[in-house]
């Protein structure tokens, strides 16, 4: 199936983190979690349909998913763009969490090309259809550490220069590397959720230490012009600049495009996020959310 001219591409390093936020980091079940994922993975979208799944994720094994998916990258202007077909590609795509023959967990993610005879490459609309192959394994191999190896091909068909299709599949490749931080930034969301329900004489409290400039997490008062507070957006605890951490998250998505914004929170929050387990947001943001 590959083109003996195309290279076969390998990548291996660590990431800080756990297993389970690798496998929750690389989950997308429906396509607004798909565009959520491409996006804080840097692998955005132009195009992207769910054609069919044909396992889902339970509450017993909540990272579980595999479909056929049919998607278009967002292509990078630069001066060749207009002369350059746009590609698609058609796969199956199966994601989830198992264990080997001595019982060592591991996460897994594939990517290959699916063909069927209903779903025929749309060339009259001058789209080039790719042909990929990509295998992601992963494994924990300290308290915070995980090991990823990934192998795999892009073959950007068509005429295109083998410099460019070379960096194409090295770029998919690689984009893998976000994927911990993908996971953190579900759960941050999830938490902010979870936390609206925080009651009348806490908000109070809050109000409170932003009339008085105090810093909640220092404990220290902001003088005029030396400095700002805002809102953590989970806890709600005012907290001066030096206390806050900003992060960038998506929060709105919809036909018209996604909306990211950069959002203030304190250490703990975000200490707090980066520490949950992920199997309980996924079976609340993703079982859950299927099954109603």
């Amino acid at each position: 199936m590959k083109d003996p001219r195309v290279p076969m591409l390998v990548a291996a390093g660590k990431v800080e983190g756990k297993l389970e936020d690798i496998v929750f980091g690389s989950l997308n079940c429906d396509e607004a979690s798909w565009r959520l994922r491409s996006t804080y993975m840097k692998d955005k979208l132009a195009d992207a349909r769910i054609l069919s799944t044909i396992l889902g994720p339970t509450e017993e094994d909540p990272y579980r998913f595999l479909s056929v998916k049919w998607f278009m990258r967002e292509r990078k202007k630069s001066v060749i763009t207009p002369l350059v077909y746009n590609r698609d590609f058609l796969v199956i795509e199966a994601t989830g969490l198992t264990v080997d023959e001595y019982g060592v967990p591991h996460g897994y993610y594939l990517l290959h090309t699916f063909k069927h005879p209903s779903l025929p490459e749309l060339t009259d609309l001058k789209i080039v259809r790719c042909n990929i192959s990509l295998c992601y394994i992963s494994r924990q191999i300290s308290a915070n550490r995980v090991q990823i190896f990934g192998r795999g091909f892009v073959d950007p068909g068509g005429d295109l220069l083998q410099g460019i299709s070379d960096a194409l599949a090295a770029e998919a490749m690689l984009s893998t590397a976000n994927v911990a931080e993908t996971s953190y930034a579900k759960k941050l969301m999830w938490l902010i959720t979870q936390e609206r329900s925080t009651n009348a004489q806490q908000r109070h409290q809050h109000a409170q230490s932003m009339a008085a400039k105090r810093c909640e997490a220092c404990k220290k008062h902001v003088r005029f012009l030396s400095g700002s507070l805002s809102f953590c957006q989970v806890c709600g605890k005012c907290v001066c600049s030096k206390c806050t951490i900003p992060r960038k998250l998506v929060v709105d998505i919809s036909m018209g495009g996604i909306t990211e914004r950069v959002l203030p929170f304190c250490f703990a929050c975000v200490l707090e996020a980066k520490e949950t387990p992920p199997r309980q947001v996924a079976i609340d943001t993703v079982v859950r959310s299927q099954a109603s």
